[in-house]
């Protein structure tokens, strides 16, 4: 027969094996890794705002920015990002047409809410950031821009992961 510590030896021994080559499986992409554009940097940024506000949106660009670079917390999430107050201002602009994004303030929650548009777009196309931002035709960017739209599939193209 063996003894008690043997036996607990044994399991120790078997739960060691088991925790090192089960180990935690494929790393997931960085927080900055899967904000890589900064449509998606200003809407997660917009997203930080609602959290530590009970959901409701900034009223303007002002509040929004002062929150976002005053905040301790959100300059923390922020710098997971890669995001720091210096280059703040930056992430409001898009990578594609170089203007200023357009922001609707006031939005409460943010399920499938549109908060960030691209302001001129490509090829008569604008980004409007809805979970995913998703390339869509003048007459659906208006209606997601009055807050009449909510994301539906075959609405527009999602933007392609980089």
């Amino acid at each position: 027969m063996k003894s008690i510590s043997s036996k607990i030896a044994t399991v120790i021994c078997l739960l060691l094996i088991v925790a090192v080559t089960s180990g935690c499986g494929p790393k997931g992409p960085s927080i900055a890794e899967q904000n890589n554009t900064n449509i998606l940097r200003a809407r997660a940024a917009y997203g930080v705002f609602l959290v530590g506000h009970g959901m409701q949106g900034p009223k303007s660009k002002e509040e929004l920015m002062e929150y976002l670079k005053t905040s301790e917390t959100a300059r923390v999430k922020l710098a997971k990002m890669d995001v720091s107050p210096e280059s703040m201002d930056e992430i409001f602009i898009s990578d594609r047409d170089g203007e200023p994004f357009k922001i609707r303030y006031g939005v409460k929650g943010m399920a499938d809410h549109a908060v960030i548009f691209e302001s001129v777009g490509v090829d008569g196309k604008r980004y409007v950031a809805y979970n995913k931002p998703i390339e869509l035709d003048k007459a659906a960017y208006d209606k997601a821009w009055q807050g009449k739209a909510k994301v539906e599939d075959g609405m527009g193209e999602m933007m392609k992961d980089n």
